[in-house]
C-alpha cells in the first residue's frame, strides 16, 4: 500500500496514485534519480547484510535551474526483474516518503525494511522522486542485489586441494644437515647501500649418467644460480631454503658453479647450501658451499665456466650465523599450482537460476565449461584468515549447458599460503592452499541441485610451477592441459583431491645461540637481556623466546624467557657449577588452525583496468632487453613472444634503472619479482598467474641471440581494487598536474585489497599510518566507501590486541601495536567515512573497538599529556617534534572525532565525556608546550601543523604562533622538513594560520625537498622519501626506498579542499563548502568531486579585470560559498553578469570579521561569479 508520511500538495497526491509502470504526463521534474547503489556498490552480488542500505544520487535535469531538490521518494523492490516491471508481486514498497529536510544525507538513502532477506535471496529495486514543486521524476533504471551465504551452516562443501611435495631428496637427515650448514660470505664490514658479490667453485663429475641433481640453498638477499654458463634460477630470502633442479646444466668432467649475490639490507652478500647429485648407478655426490670457494665484487665474462682464471679472486669468509643461524624453513618450498575439476549432469529441465559460491584459502580462478567465471583477480581477497575468509557470488546461469558440464578451479597460494611480507614465512596462516565452492542450480519447477567441492573432485598439476605475490611465478607452456575445464576431457590420470584443511608442520624460525650464552657466562653467572641485540633476530617482527637448557651442580634444568626479560643464572635457590647445554632463540610454535568464519565479500575485488604498451627498449648488456612502460604501475606484464620449444625466458621488474641502464632492484629487498616462462614453441601470449609486481621497467633475458624485440612485445596490465573515480583537479601549472597524476597512480597501486604502504618490495602490508595520512585525499580521488569500510572491519575486529591497541598493519602480520598516528587510524579513517559518506553504520560497527583504544590511550596519559611513542614523524628531514607533543595533540584530535561520532549514533553521554577529555587535553597541551611568545616548545614544523589543523591554539595567541610557524619554515630556506605525520597537515596548517601564500610557495617549490622536485626528476608515482633518488647522490638507503608510496601524496587534500575549495560542511556533503583560493603562482585551477550527494565543481581563473569563479552545487544540497574579494567591495561582485541581489538561489551571509571574503548561502545549481580588481 502507499503511505503518505506528511501532507503533500494536491499535485503530488495525484502523481502518487499513478501505477508502478506508468510515468505520467506531468511536466518533467527538475531532478531524476540515478547511480543507484546498494551498500555503496553498484548491483552487488552476494552482499553480507540482510538489511542493506539503498541509495541514489539526484541528477539535475535542467542545469540552469537553481534550488532543485527532492521533496519525496518512493522505493519498490521485487524478487525478480519481471515482478518489478509488472509492479507485482512486490517484496517491499516504502510508499511515498516526504523528505522533511532535503539536504539531510539520509533523504536519498533508505535501509531495506521489507520481509526478512536470507542467504541466496536476490532483489530488484527502483526509485522515483518528486522535486521541490511536486513533479514526478518517473521510475529510475532498475538496480539489483543479492545476498551471499550468511550462515556457516549454508555451506555444504568441503575444503579441497592438492598438496605438493619437493621432488628434491630432502630427507629428514638432509634437512637437518642444511639447517646446520654455515654461510659463505663477503668479508668485511657492512655497507650502507647494496653490495654485490660473485661466488664460484669448480668440481669434477664422473661419466656416469645423472639421474637427478638438486641445489638446495638460500641467500641473503638474492642469488642468481649459474652452472657452466647456464642461468638456472634464483635463491632468495635467507629464511627460506629452496631446492632447484640443476641437472640440465651438469656435464661429465670439470664443472663450474657460481652465484651472483645481492644484499640490500646493510649486511654482506652471503649464500648457504649444498648441491646434491644422484647417479643412475645409485651413487651420490655432494658439492658443499664452504671456505674453499672464491669470490670477487665484480666478474669478467666466463666467470661461471670451468677453467676461468680466478687468481685475483679472494677467499670467502665462512660464518656459522650471518648473523641469524642456519636456514630453517626447509619445508616451505614453492609448490606447484593445482588444477581442480568435477563434472555433473543437469536434470534435463529448464534452469531458473544457477549461482556459484566460491572461496579459497589462497587465491583462485573458476571456470565452467571452458569459460572463465567472473573477472575478479586474486579472489577471495586478503583478510585476517585466522578470523574471517570472504567468498564471492557468481551468477552462472548462462554458462550451464543442458546435459554434461564441467566446473574447474585453479588454486594459487596468494596471501594465505605464499610468502608473507618481510617475515620470510610461507604459509603464514597455517597450511597449504585450499579451495571450496558450491554451485546451486534452481530449476523452473522449484527443485534444486548442489554441486559442492568434496572427495569426488579430481586434481592435477599443470603448467604453473609456482606462484607467489612477492617472488613471482614460473610457467611452463609445454605442460598446458587443453580442454581440462570441459566435460569431455579425459581426466583418468588425475588424482583424488586432498579433502579438509591441512596444517604445515611447525617450522619455527629459530637460532641456536648456545655459544652466545656460553660466552656471556662470567664467574659462573650469566645476566643477559633477551633480545635481538644480544642474540640476533631469527624472526623479525615477532616476539620471540629464549629457551636455555643447563646443568647447575648435578641437576639438569630448563628456563624459557620471552624477549625483553633478563636471563639471570643461576636462579634463586640454585647453586653449583653452571654449564650451558643448549640455548635456542625462537618464535613461538604455530598455534593450531583457529576457527574462522566464511563471509560474503564486502567490497569490489581487484580487477584489471588498463593496458600500458611498452614505449621503448634498451639493451644494457648482450641478451638483456629492458622495456620502459613510461609509468610506475602495479600489475603484471603480458608478453607476446615467438620462440622454440623449451626456451626459457626470465622476466624481472623494477621501478627505476641503475646508471648503466640495468634494473634497480635493490629496493625490492627480499622480493625477487621475477617471472619465468618456458615456451612450447610458436607464437604465445603469456601472463604470469597469481602474482603482481610494482614496476615501470620490464627486463627480459633468454631470447635467442638473433632476437630483435619490438616494444609491442610487452604490455603492462594495470590491476587494483575496483574503485570508481570520484575527483579531478587541474591547474595552470603542468608540474602540479603531474603531481596529481602521481597521486592517483599511487593510490591505484596501493589500494590493492587493502591500503598498502608500497606494492613492490617484500612488504606490501596494510600499514595503518599510511592509510590514515592519505584517507582524505583518497576519498577525493576515488569512491572508497566500501573499500575502506571493509578494511576498517579487519582493523577493528581482527587486528586489535587485548589491551586495546591496534597492530601496525592490518591484516595483522607484526605482533606489535600502540603507535601514535598509526594506531589512531581506526578512529581517523572511521570518522573520514562518516564525514564523507554520512555512514553511521561504520561507526556503530567499530565503536566498541574505538572506545577500547581510547581507554588504552587514557592509561598512557598523565595530567593530560599522552606518552605513546612509536614511529614519530617518520622520515622527517632533521626537524624533530617532541613525541609527547605529537601524542598529546593526537589525543585531543581523537577526542574530538569520538565526540562527533558518539553524537552521530546517539550516545550523548559518551559525546560529552569525549568533549570534556578534549578540553582537558588542550589545557595540558598549552600548559606544557605553548610559550608566552606564541612559540611551541620542542616543536618543528610538524608541531605547528598539528596545533593549527587540530584547533589547539587560543584565538588570541594564534597570530603569534603563526609567525613562529612561518619562522620554522623560513629557517629551512622556505622548504618543508616534515615526515609522514606532519606532511598531510603542513599546507592545511599554514592555511589555518592565515599563511596561504607560504602554503602555495611550499607547494610550488621545485628544488629539494619538495613535491615538485620528484616530479621534475621524472616521478610517475609518489615516493617514500623526499630524496629517493637525486642526481648528485643517486639512490637513497635501499632498506626503505619505495618509489610508489602514497603517504606524501596526502597533499592532494590541500588541492581539493583549499585551492579548489571543496569540502563538506555536514556529513555526506549535505551542506557543502566551496571556498576557492586564488593561489599565488597559479593562473587558474578547477576541480570536480562526485560526492554521494552529486557532483560538486569549483573553478577559478584570473583575468585582466579580476577573477572568475564557476561553481556547481548538486541538487538536494545547499552550500556556503566564500569568494576572495581582495580590495573589491562586495557590491561589485556579479553572478552571471547581474548584481548578487538579483541572482536567484543566493543570499549574502554577513561576516564583519572578514571583510576580504564574501560569504554566500547558495541553493543547488551552477553559478558564474566575477570579482573585479580594485
Amino acid at each position: 500500500m502507499f503511505i503518505l508520511h506528511s501532507a503533500l500538495n494536491a499535485a503530488l497526491i495525484a502523481l502518487a496514485l499513478l501505477t508502478l509502470t506508468a510515468g505520467g504526463c506531468a511536466a518533467r521534474a527538475s531532478v531524476a534519480p540515478d547511480r543507484l547503489a546498494c551498500e555503496f556498490r553498484t548491483d552487488p552480488q552476494g552482499i553480507a547484510t540482510p538489511t542493506p542500505r539503498l541509495s541514489w544520487r539526484l541528477n539535475a535535469t535542467d542545469p540552469s535551474h537553481r534550488g532543485a531538490s527532492q521533496s519525496a521518494y518512493r522505493v519498490v523492490a521485487a524478487a525478480t526483474s519481471t515482478a518489478l516491471n509488472n509492479g507485482s508481486p512486490l517484496l517491499w514498497d516504502t510508499g511515498i516518503v516526504r523528505t522533511t529536510n532535503p539536504s539531510e544525507p539520509l533523504s536519498t538513502r533508505v535501509e531495506y525494511a521489507g520481509p526478512p532477506l536470507a542467504s541466496r535471496d536476490s532483489a530488484w529495486w527502483k526509485v522515483r522522486v518528486w522535486d521541490q514543486d511536486g513533479r514526478d521524476s518517473g521510475w529510475s533504471t532498475p538496480a539489483t542485489f543479492s545476498l551471499g551465504l550468511l550462515k556457516q551452516s549454508d555451506w555444504k562443501a568441503a575444503w579441497i586441494g592438492l598438496d605438493d611435495a619437493p621432488a628434491a631428496p630432502l630427507t629428514a637427515e638432509i634437512r637437518d644437515e642444511l639447517r646446520r650448514r654455515p654461510w659463505i660470505r663477503l668479508p668485511g664490514g657492512p655497507a650502507r647501500n647494496e653490495r654485490v658479490a660473485y661466488f664460484r667453485s669448480e668440481f669434477e663429475l664422473p661419466s656416469a649418467s645423472i639421474k637427478e641433481a638438486w641445489l638446495a640453498g638460500t641467500a641473503d638477499m638474492l642469488a642468481d644460480i649459474h652452472i657452466n654458463g647456464v642461468s638456472l634460477g634464483q635463491l632468495a630470502r635467507w629464511e627460506l631454503l629452496r631446492p632447484i633442479d640443476v641437472s640440465r646444466a651438469l656435464t661429465p668432467g670439470r664443472n663450474a658453479i657460481g652465484f651472483r649475490v645481492e644484499n640490500h639490507d646493510g649486511l654482506n652478500p652471503a649464500v648457504s647450501g649444498t648441491l646434491f647429485i644422484r647417479f643412475a648407478d645409485g651413487n651420490e655426490q655432494r658439492v658443499q658451499l664452504d671456505k674453499s670457494w672464491k669470490l670477487a665484487e665484480s666478474a669478467a665474462d666466463g666467470w661461471d665456466r670451468a677453467g676461468f682464471d680466478e687468481s685475483t679472486w679472494t677467499q670467502v669468509e665462512e660464518s656459522p650465523g650471518q648473523p641469524w643461524g642456519g636456514s630453517r624453513n626447509t619445508e616451505h618450498f614453492m609448490p606447484r599450482t593445482p588444477y581442480l575439476r568435477t563434472t555433473f549432469t543437469t536434470a534435463g529441465k529448464p534452469i531458473r537460476r544457477a549461482t556459484l559460491y566460491a572461496t579459497a584459502l589462497g587465491v583462485y580462478e573458476c571456470r565452467l565449461n571452458g569459460k572463465r567465471i567472473g573477472d575478479a583477480e586474486f579472489a577471495p581477497g586478503w583478510t585476517e584468515y585466522s578470523k574471517r575468509v570472504e567468498h564471492q557470488t557468481y551468477d552462472v546461469t548462462g554458462l550451464i549447458t543442458p546435459g554434461d558440464n564441467c566446473l574447474g578451479a585453479v588454486l594459487g597460494d596468494g596471501w594465505y599460503a605464499g610468502l608473507m611480507g618481510y617475515t620470510g614465512r610461507r604459509r603464514f596462516y597455517g597450511g597449504p592452499a585450499r579451495f571450496m565452492s558450491q554451485l546451486e542450480i534452481e530449476y523452473s519447477d522449484g527443485s534444486r541441485e548442489t554441486i559442492a567441492t568434496g572427495p569426488a573432485w579430481r586434481a592435477f598439476f599443470g603448467p604453473i610451477l609456482y606462484t607467489d605475490n612477492y617472488m613471482g611465478s614460473a610457467y611452463d607452456s609445454r605442460l598446458e592441459i587443453p580442454g581440462w575445464d570441459t566435460p569431455r576431457f579425459d581426466a583418468a590420470a588425475w588424482r583424488p583431491v586432498e579433502v579438509g584443511l591441512a596444517q604445515t608442520p611447525s617450522q619455527r624460525r629459530q637460532a641456536d645461540v648456545t655459544e652466545k650464552i656460553r660466552a656471556a657466562v662470567s664467574n659462573g653467572r650469566v645476566s643477559l637481556l633477551v633480545g635481538p641485540a644480544a642474540l640476533g633476530d631469527p624472526a623479525f617482527g615477532v616476539v620471540k623466546a629464549l629457551t636455555v637448557e643447563y646443568t647447575i651442580g648435578e641437576k639438569n634444568a630448563t628456563v624459557t624467557l620471552p624477549e625483553g626479560q633478563t636471563l639471570a643464572l643461576p636462579r634463586p635457590g640454585e647453586s653449583g657449577s653452571l654449564a650451558i647445554t643448549k640455548a635456542v632463540f625462537a618464535e613461538p610454535p604455530a598455534p593450531p588452525l583457529p576457527p574462522f568464519v566464511i563471509e560474503p565479500q564486502r567490497s569490489e575485488p581487484v580487477r584489471r583496468f588498463e593496458e600500458l604498451p611498452a614505449l621503448t627498449i634498451t639493451q644494457p648488456r648482450p641478451g638483456c632487453f629492458v622495456f620502459d612502460l613510461g609509468q610506475n604501475m602495479v600489475g603484471w606484464a603480458r608478453l607476446k613472444v615467438t620462440g622454440v620449444r623449451g626456451q626459457r625466458l626470465v622476466v624481472r621488474h623494477a621501478e627505476m634503472l641503475n646508471p648503466d641502464g640495468t634494473l634497480y632492484t635493490s629496493n625490492l629487498r627480499g622480493a625477487t619479482a621475477t617471472d619465468f616462462f618456458t615456451l612450447k614453441g610458436g607464437e604465445e601470449i603469456l601472463e604470469p598467474p597469481f602474482t603482481f609486481h610494482g614496476f615501470r621497467y620490464v627486463e627480459i633475458t633468454g631470447l635467442p641471440a638473433s632476437a630483435r624485440p619490438e616494444p609491442s612485445m610487452v604490455t603492462g596490465i594495470v590491476a587494483h581494487s575496483a574503485l570508481t573515480p570520484a575527483g579531478s583537479f587541474t591547474c595552470s601549472n603542468p608540474l602540479v598536474n603531474r603531481l596529481v597524476h602521481n597521486i592517483v597512480w599511487g593510490q591505484k597501486g596501493n589500494y590493492f585489497e587493502v591500503p598498502t604502504d608500497c606494492p613492490q618490495r617484500d612488504e606490501r602490508l596494510g600499514w595503518t599510518g599510511d592509510a590514515q595520512f592519505f584517507v582524505n585525499t583518497a576519498a577525493y580521488t576515488f569512491d572508497i566507501a566500501s573499500f575502506m569500510s571493509r578494511w576498517l572491519k579487519t582493523l577493528n575486529k581482527d587486528a586489535q590486541f587485548e589491551d586495546g591497541t591496534f597492530a601496525h598493519v592490518a591484516p595483522k602480520v607484526r605482533e606489535r601495536g600502540g603507535s601514535t598516528a598509526w594506531g589512531d587510524a581506526a578512529i581517523v579513517c572511521t570518522h573520514a567515512m562518516y564525514l564523507t559518506y554520512a555512514d553511521t553504520r561504520v561507526i556503530s560497527d567499530n565503536y566498541n573497538a574505538m572506545c577500547r583504544y581510547m581507554a588504552w590511550l587514557d592509561s598512557r596519559t598523565t595530567d593530560g599529556i599522552a606518552k605513546v611513542g612509536g614511529f614519530g614523524d617518520w622520515l622527517n628531514l632533521g626537524d624533530p617534534t617532541s613525541p609527547d607533543l605529537i601524542d598529546t595533540a593526537y589525543r585531543a584530535e581523537l577526542c574530538r572525532l569520538m565526540r562527533d561520532m558518539a553524537a552521530a549514533i546517539n550516545r550523548p553521554a559518551d559525546s560529552a565525556r569525549f568533549d570534556a577529555a578534549r578540553e582537558a587535553t588542550i589545557r595540558a597541551f598549552l600548559a606544557r608546550f605553548l610559550a608566552p611568545d606564541g612559540s611551541l616548545n620542542e616543536s618543528g614544523q610538524t608541531g605547528y601543523a598539528l596545533a593549527f589543523t587540530m584547533d589547539l591554539l587560543p584565538r588570541e595567541i594564534a597570530e603569534k604562533a603563526a609567525a613562529h610557524f612561518e619562522a620554522a619554515i623560513t629557517k629551512r630556506n622556505s622548504h618543508l622538513a616534515t615526515g609522514f605525520i606532519g606532511t598531510p597537515r603542513l599546507l592545511p596548517g599554514l592555511f589555518a594560520a592565515n599563511k596561504p601564500a607560504l602554503a602555495a610557495q611550499l607547494l610550488l617549490n621545485e628544488d629539494y625537498p619538495s613535491w615538485l622536485y620528484q616530479v621534475k626528476l621524472g616521478a610517475t608515482t609518489m615516493w617514500e622519501r623526499w630524496d629517493g633518488w637525486t642526481p648528485d647522490r643517486g639512490f637513497s638507503d635501499v632498506g626503505m626506498n619505495s618509489f610508489n608510496h602514497y603517504a606524501f601524496g596526502a597533499v592532494g587534500d590541500y588541492l581539493y579542499r583549499h585551492v579548489a575549495g571543496i569540502a563538506p560542511l555536514a556529513p555526506g556533503y549535505s551542506r557543502v563548502l566551496v571556498a576557492p583560493t586564488l593561489t599565488p603562482g597559479l593562473d587558474h585551477a578547477a576541480a570536480t568531486y562526485d560526492s554521494i550527494a552529486g557532483t560538486i565543481a569549483s573553478a577559478w581563473r584570473r583575468t585582466p579585470q579580476g577573477a572568475q569563479f564557476d561553481i556547481t552545487i548538486p541538487p538536494n544540497t545547499t552550500a556556503e560559498i566564500r569568494l576572495p574579494l581582495g580590495s573589491a567591495p562586495p557590491e561589485s561582485v556579479t553572478e552571471s553578469h547581474r548584481p548578487l541581489k538579483l541572482a536567484p538561489g543566493l543570499s549574502i551571509l554577513p561576516d564583519p570579521t572578514n571583510p576580504h571574503t564574501l560569504r554566500l548561502n547558495a541553493a543547488s545549481g551552477t553559478y558564474h561569479f566575477t570579482v573585479p580588481t580594485r
